[in-house]
């Protein structure tokens, strides 16, 4: 099983930042990444992004160096009572001086000592994200990736109209809730929705094709990898980050396929899956099963009884 507040939200979320760095045309590895709201749902977006600056070569420290996480009580730090979860990527204070140092806004201190590129909220704190906070990012990175998650709208950190025109324009900006897009300037912003549903359909899909015995982590990142890739050069052109719901079924089978292939590429997955064993590895035959596997609602056209017919 897996939890999708959790695996399901930090998959979706990574895939709009993987697309966000095709549009800036720069590595991973390369940002520096804030998210504040360290619940369960926040760590879960923090061990995505975490296990995919693994996948991009860096070690275990230089990726949790890479992440900082906020919370009600400001920057997660060591010295700190933590619950489990939140210690991951809790920071020692004796390396990072400034966050022995109050703050009325924590966001926008973190975002100006650590050099933020990436600014996630999952904290459903409205307004968090202000015009500073905007601003400050923009003179960390000239295209920064501002992605406020929480719903519904009323809970949104910030708006998409609010963060374009903050930042004239600059920021990538994907959301968790539905927003119109925004028009800047003659031109149309189209607002990325980080719906989990672009990514838990195809996971458990490729998990019951495949035979997988266990649900990876790795999984997640070549979910996230198959949402990012299904953008078209077009919308990626136009800075939008997610596809459109709309074509959630051709999404949902690259996802499962992705997926599957992980599972069997890792050794978890149940050769009976697939009927014989010379055809276990053959990506081929995979798709086909899953396609043949995805459900296709077909209704029956209604008619009139010839009583009703009559009675009219």
């Amino acid at each position: 099983s897996f939890n999708d507040d959790i695996q399901g939200t930090g998959s979706v979320t990574l895939a709009a930042v993987l697309a966000a760095v095709r549009i800036k045309e720069v590595e991973l590895k390369e940002q520096i990444f804030l998210v504040h709201g360290a619940g369960a749902g926040g760590v879960g977006v923090a061990e995505q992004i975490y296990m995919a600056l693994l996948e991009g070569g860096l070690s275990a420290e230089q990726a949790s160096e890479r992440i900082f996480t906020t919370d009600s009580r400001g920057v997660v730090t060591s010295d700190r009572d933590l619950p489990d979860y939140k210690r991951k990527f809790a920071k020692d204070p004796d390396k990072l001086p400034w966050t022995k140092e109050a703050s009325e806004d924590v966001v926008l201190q973190t975002i100006k000592e650590a050099g933020i590129t990436v600014l996630i909220g999952t904290s459903g704190q409205a307004g968090s994200f202000t015009k500073q906070t905007v601003q400050a990012m923009v003179a960390n990175d000239s295209r920064p990736i501002i992605l406020p998650l929480s719903n519904p709208t009323t809970n949104c950190e910030a708006t998409p109209e609010q963060v374009i025109r903050w930042s004239k324009g600059a920021a990538l900006v994907a959301t968790g809730s539905p927003f119109a897009p925004v028009d800047y300037e003659d031109t149309l912003h189209v607002i990325g929705q980080c719906n989990n549903v672009f990514v838990f359909p195809g996971v458990g899909l490729g998990v019951i094709a495949s035979g997988a015995t266990k649900v990876l982590p790795s999984f997640f990142t070549a979910a996230a990898h198959a949402v990012a890739q299904a953008i078209s050069p077009e919308a990626l052109a136009r800075g939008e980050l997610l596809p459109p719901v709309d074509q959630l079924r051709q999404i949902s089978l690259e996802v499962a396929c992705a997926v599957g292939e992980t599972a069997i590429n890792s050794g978890v997955a149940d050769r009976c899956a697939f009927s014989t064993f010379e055809h276990h590895n053959d990506p081929a035959r995979l798709r086909a099963l899953i396609s043949n596997m995805q459900w296709h609602p077909h209704y029956l056209p209604i008619k009139k009884s010839p009583q009703l017919e009559a009675d009219e």
